[in-house]
């Protein structure tokens, strides 16, 4: 099933993409997702996933399965680094 990323601020400029498209197995959530795209990036290996906002299909997934989420065909996912100052 395919599924939409869109990176966001510095993800987007490690990366060096804004949008990617990305082929995935049933039943994968965002957990397995962002497994996935550690591989695929070596960019984003040492991600701390506790630091991006992460939407699905522009809701928080904190406010649906967190992780667990499962992805749906045609889902967008975005990620947005958090910035913290001090």
């Amino acid at each position: 099933m395919i599924v939409l990323i869109e990176f966001v601020g510095t993800l987007r400029n490690l990366i060096g993409i804004d949008r990617y498209q990305i082929n995935l197995e049933k039943n994968t959530n965002i957990s397995k997702l962002l497994t996935n795209l550690k591989g695929e990036f070596s960019e984003i290996k040492d991600l701390d996933e506790l630091n991006i906002l992460i939407l699905v299909n522009g809701k928080e997934i904190n406010i649906l399965q967190g992780f667990e989420t499962e992805l749906k065909i045609n889902d967008i996912v975005t990620l947005i680094p958090i910035s913290h100052g001090g």
